[in-house]
C-alpha cells in the first residue's frame, strides 16, 4: 500500500533530491505529479537514469543546482581559480549636484571597466550609501533607471543577487523622518520620539533596494542590516549594515548603532563561516567609515563593530564604505581587531564637496583566489581626469 505521496512525506524537508530505485520506474509520473504537493523535494531522479550516460551530465547539474538552492548558495559559476571582480560606487546622491557631462562619462566609465577586466564584467557590484540627495521617491525613480542602464552595458545577463546594497545618510526622507513632530488637528502633538514613524525615514530607499536586489526583506521598516552567505562556496561571505538608521528627534541621523541588532548580524555570519571553505573572507558594507579620516565622519560607537569582530579572530575581514567622497584602503589595527578598510571616492559630487586634492571616481576590487580560497586583494581607484578615467597605481593586500 505504499503511494507515491507516502514516498515523498517520508523524504520530508531534509532532502532536496530524491534518488528513487527502479522499482518505482513504472510509477514516476505519479511521483512526479505528487512533486506539487512537496516544494522542499526539488528534484527526483532514477538508478537508470545514472546508469545511461547521455543522461549523466544533465543529472550531476541538476543535483548540483538542487543542493546549493537546499543550502542557500547561489548558482552564478566561479571557478576554484577565478578572481572575484568588485565594482565600488558610493555617494552617488542623485538628484543633488550631477555633472552637466554625467551621460557621457557614465560611458567612459563602462569603457574604463570593461579596459580593466579585459572585456569581462564585474561579478558583484557595491554601492555603500547616499544613492538619493535627499531620499526622495523621484530621486530613487533616476538612480533605478542610471543603475539598470549602467549594469545591461557593463554586464549582459546580469542578476539580481549581485548587486550589493546599503543605505546612507542623504538615504533618510527628512520629510518622512520629521514625521513623528507634527501637530495633528484633533489629535495633538505626537510624541517626538515615536519609532513607529521615524523607522518609515528610508521607506523610498527600501523601495528601490527590493526592485533592484530583489531580495524582499527590505521592505521590512525594522530591517537594519543583511548577511548573504550565497557565496560562501566560492570564499566570501558578504553583510551590510545601516549606520545611518538611529534618528535624533529632529529625523537627523546620529550615527550610533544597536548593539543587539549588530550582534545579531555577527552571529549569522560566524554560523555561515561554519559552513564554508577555510579561508573564507567576510566583505561588510557600511556607510561610514569605521576609521574616518576626519572625526567629524566617525561612527559615534566604532567599538560595538570590534567587539564583534573579536570575537572571530580568525576571520578576514574587509570593509567597504563611502561617505567622505575620497577614496583610499588601508589595513587597519583597532582594539585588537585587524582589517582591511576600502573607501570609494564619489562618482559625483563637486570639488567643494571632496576632501582637498581628491578626484571623482569609484574603486575596481579583484579578489584573487587559489583553489577556491582568496589569497589577495587588488584594489584600483579610477578617477576622472577632465573627459577621461584613469585608473589609479593598484593597492595589492596579501592575506
Amino acid at each position: 500500500g505504499t503511494t507515491a505521496t507516502l514516498v515523498l512525506a517520508r523524504l520530508g524537508a531534509k532532502y532536496p533530491v530524491g534518488l528513487i530505485s527502479n522499482f518505482w520506474r513504472e510509477n514516476f509520473e505519479e511521483l512526479r505529479q505528487a512533486l506539487d504537493q512537496h516544494h522542499e523535494v526539488k528534484a527526483l531522479f532514477c538508478w537508470d537514469d545514472l546508469q545511461q550516460s547521455e543522461r549523466r551530465g544533465l543529472i550531476v547539474f541538476w543535483l548540483t543546482r538542487a543542493i546549493r538552492e537546499f543550502r542557500g548558495l547561489s548558482s552564478i559559476a566561479i571557478g576554484p581559480s577565478d578572481t572575484i571582480r568588485l565594482l565600488h560606487f558610493s555617494d552617488l546622491q542623485f538628484g543633488g549636484f550631477e555633472p552637466k557631462d554625467f551621460s557621457s562619462e557614465t560611458h567612459a566609465m563602462a569603457e574604463s571597466i570593461r579596459s580593466h577586466w579585459r572585456g569581462n564584467a564585474p561579478t558583484f557590484v557595491a554601492i555603500t550609501g547616499d544613492i538619493a540627495e535627499h531620499g526622495l521617491p523621484s530621486q530613487y525613480a533616476s538612480a533605478r533607471t542610471w543603475t539598470e542602464r549602467f549594469l545591461t552595458a557593463i554586464a549582459p545577463g546580469w542578476t539580481k543577487d549581485r548587486l550589493l546594497l546599503i543605505p546612507g545618510n542623504h538615504d533618510i526622507c527628512k520629510h518622512l523622518a520629521a514625521a513623528p513632530s507634527i501637530v495633528v488637528p484633533n489629535v495633538g502633538a505626537i510624541d517626538v520620539v515615536n519609532s513607529d514613524m521615524t523607522k518609515y525615514a528610508f521607506a523610498p530607499f527600501r523601495q528601490f533596494a527590493a526592485t533592484l536586489t530583489g531580495n524582499e526583506n527590505w521592505h521590512d521598516p525594522d530591517t537594519s542590516h543583511w548577511v548573504s552567505g550565497a557565496f560562501r562556496h566560492a570564499g566570501v561571505i558578504f553583510f551590510g549594515y545601516n549606520t545611518s538608521e538611529m534618528l535624533d528627534e529632529h529625523g537627523s541621523k546620529t550615527r550610533t548603532v544597536r548593539d543587539n541588532r549588530l550582534a545579531e548580524m555577527f552571529a549569522e555570519v560566524r554560523r555561515l563561516k561554519s559552513d564554508a571553505p577555510v579561508g573564507c573572507i567576510s566583505i561588510g558594507l557600511v556607510h561610514h567609515p569605521l576609521v574616518p579620516l576626519s572625526p567629524r565622519d566617525a561612527l559615534a560607537e566604532p567599538t560595538a563593530f570590534y567587539r564583534n569582530m573579536v570575537i572571530s579572530p580568525d576571520m578576514t575581514w574587509v570593509f567597504l564604505t563611502g561617505h567622505v567622497h575620497g577614496g583610499s584602503a588601508s589595513p587597519q589595527d583597532q582594539a585588537d581587531v585587524r582589517f582591511l578598510e576600502i573607501i570609494s571616492p564619489t562618482p559625483t559630487k563637486e570639488e567643494a564637496a571632496r576632501p582637498n586634492d581628491t578626484l571623482r571616481g569609484f574603486n575596481l576590487i579583484d579578489l584573487e583566489r587559489e583553489n577556491g580560497v582568496p589569497v589577495r586583494l587588488r584594489v584600483t581607484s579610477c578617477e576622472f581626469s577632465g573627459f577621461a578615467v584613469s585608473p589609479r597605481p593598484s593597492l595589492v593586500f596579501e592575506r
